[in-house]
């Protein structure tokens, strides 16, 4: 009984593959082969678009949207860089404009920066290839996203810097990424006064008056990246700063003053940085050095001898003040740390 039983098996297993049609494997998984499609990858925010068959596509021939130049059809088959419809055939490089997903289309004229991948026949032989083939792409695209949403490639990044704190100013800056090389950076913020130069004491004689005064500050530079992460930048620095009825004095004077001033500094600096990802933030450390001109206008109500340094000797008896301009140079030393984010 039991040879009987595995000879009915081994029979009806030869007639069963003898049916089999010709050239398909039974060891398989059965169902329509895997369809042929085009693959697109934009440089700029990394996502994976693909043109199928039997999907509809919607396209422009000759950059014209108007008329009898629109396709608007089902995909009847796709053989690499060729698309059959059901009365005409195009290839991909055709079409002016390709409507895909979300929103989002393919130009022509921006083709630089897409990467369109058309599949050789052999992937489409087996499963097990076509398999492979689509993983290899979707580590592709993954990689290819990491590196853009890694700094420096956000396309556009605020970030404040907090190095700044320290001279008690406030500043915030906006960086747009041309491409993977250069970007505009400029910054603009406002110093606060956070010591009243009256009160001061003879300590703070022939020191810059930083905490003294307030006003705006600006700094424009183009940043070129050597790599993924370092740049070197140059910048030009501009700030306007007053002090009212201050005790202070600017470098190089020989006694305290009670004064008011107004002064415009106009700087250059070459900067080192780099840029670090941190989780979804963005971290912008860098050092400068440079060179600035402080253009001053100084309006000197008296000075504070040393023997009686808290007894102002007016210069005029109205308290009418004398007026300077003076001229400085001074080094510029740059250390920053921004801290922000990117889209």
């Amino acid at each position: 009984m039991r040879l009987s039983l595995i000879s009915v098996f081994v029979v009806y297993s030869i007639a069963v593959l003898a049916q089999w049609p010709a050239g398909h494997n039974p060891f398989r998984p059965g169902g329509p082969g895997p369809e042929h499609a085009i693959y697109l990858i934009p440089d700029k925010n990394p996502r994976l678009y693909k043109i199928a068959e039997g999907e509809r596509i919607i396209a422009w021939i000759d950059g014209n949207e108007q008329g009898l130049k629109k396709v608007n059809e089902g995909i009847i088959k796709i053989k690499k860089d060729s698309i059959f419809l059901l009365d005409s055939k195009h290839r991909f490089s055709d079409f002016s404009k390709v409507n895909l997903r979300n929103f989002h289309s393919y130009l022509d004229s921006d083709s630089a920066s897409w990467k369109v991948i058309y599949p050789p026949d052999s992937v489409y032989k087996s499963r097990s290839e076509y398999r492979y083939f689509l993983r290899a792409l979707a580590y592709r695209v993954k990689r290819e996203r990491q590196d853009w949403l890694s700094a420096p490639f956000h396309q556009n990044m605020f970030k404040l810097n907090f190095a700044l704190f320290a001279n008690l100013t406030i500043a915030i800056s906006y960086e747009h990424r041309f491409n993977r090389t250069y970007s505009l950076d400029v910054e603009a913020g406002y110093q606060f006064q956070g010591i009243p130069g009256s009160v001061m004491g003879p300590m703070n004689t022939n020191v810059f008056p930083i905490w003294k005064q307030s006003g705006v500050m600006t700094v424009a530079g183009m940043k070129y990246y050597f790599d993924k992460k370092g740049y070197i930048e140059p910048v030009m620095i501009y700030r306007y700063l007053i002090m009212s009825q201050a005790r202070t004095g600017y470098p190089g004077s020989q006694e305290d003053l009670l004064q008011d001033s107004y002064a415009n500094h106009y700087g250059i600096a070459l900067r080192v940085g780099t840029m670090t990802r941190l989780g979804r933030m963005i971290l912008d450390s860098y050092f400068g050095l440079g060179v600035k001109v402080m253009l001053i206008r100084q309006l000197a109500y008296g000075y504070y001898p040393y023997d009686d340094e808290n007894t102002v000797n007016w210069y005029h008896a109205d308290h009418s003040p004398n007026v300077y301009n003076l001229v400085q140079w001074w080094p510029v030393v740059n250390l920053g740390i921004k801290l922000g984010f990117g889209y």
